[in-house]
């Protein structure tokens, strides 16, 4: 598991690499306060449960690798623009 508030302080953070970590449980919606968060990496893990909702508010995420994912897709993710700018 990730702590439940890893990424609670990082609003700068522009790049998060997670994958191949085996990771299991929820996806600490912590990690979302990061606005400035361009990337999100985390495939070749285990997570599980829903993608938080708050994915939505990431407005500079461009890319988001997440490998299989097995939970509905928040739309407010469908509307992120997912291209480099």
């Amino acid at each position: 598991h990730l702590p439940k508030d890893a990424g609670c302080c990082l609003p700068n953070l522009q790049q998060l690499y997670l994958g191949a970590n085996n990771f299991d449980g929820p996806f600490p919606p912590s990690f979302l306060n990061a606005t400035s968060l361009q990337t999100l990496t985390a495939e070749d893990n285990k997570f599980s449960g829903p993608i938080p909702l708050e994915l939505g508010s990431l407005t500079q995420l461009w890319r988001l690798p997440f490998g299989e994912i097995c939970s509905p897709i928040p739309l407010a993710a469908m509307s992120l623009p997912f291209s480099h700018p």
